[in-house]
């Protein structure tokens, strides 16, 4: 859910058998088509999902999506019922990172955590990243966590209990 530029489906595609993908941004229908048009078990839903499916997925990605959403603890929580039990979720946030179509901002690696029901989900990985692109030593990440006031990523890993 939330497609992006599709990069981070390319390390995962040997995992599953199909996968659905649920998009609205015509930028990601663009990226779609010119990296997995020709796989047939890849399925482009130009749609926002409607969380109708019980115990359907195993794994479902929100990558960067929490923030262009009004609610989203809401939307982790409808997360969870989608998956099978055993199920994973990985989701990332940006955090203090102020954009015209940033609905919801959080402000903290806390507010983030808030979104994490705990009698739902285990916690597998909680990680920060300050860029995707470029590796910074684990203390600078920790000291610009800490400071509140700079822009990073967290991404959290969960299991369906």
């Amino acid at each position: 859910i939330g497609f992006g530029t599709g990069i981070d489906l390319a390390t995962r595609l040997n995992y599953f058998k199909s996968y659905d993908i649920f998009e609205i941004n015509e930028y990601s229908q663009i990226m779609f088509n010119l990296l997995y048009s020709n796989i047939n078990s890849i399925k482009f839903n130009k749609t926002f999902y409607t969380f109708n499916d019980e115990d359907k997925y195993s794994f479902v990605q929100l990558i960067e999506l929490m923030e262009h959403l009004e609610t989203p603890k809401e939307y982790i929580d409808l997360t969870h019922k989608t998956l099978k039990r055993g199920g994973y979720l990985i989701f990332t946030t940006a955090v203090n990172m102020a954009n015209i179509d940033h609905i919801y901002l959080f402000d903290n690696l806390h507010s983030v955590r808030e979104l994490i029901d705990k009698d739902k989900w285990d916690i597998i990985e909680e990680k920060c990243f300050l860029n995707s692109l470029i590796k910074y030593p684990e203390a600078k990440i920790n000291d610009i966590v800490n400071s509140n006031k700079l822009p990073y990523i967290v991404t959290h890993i969960l299991k369906n209990k």
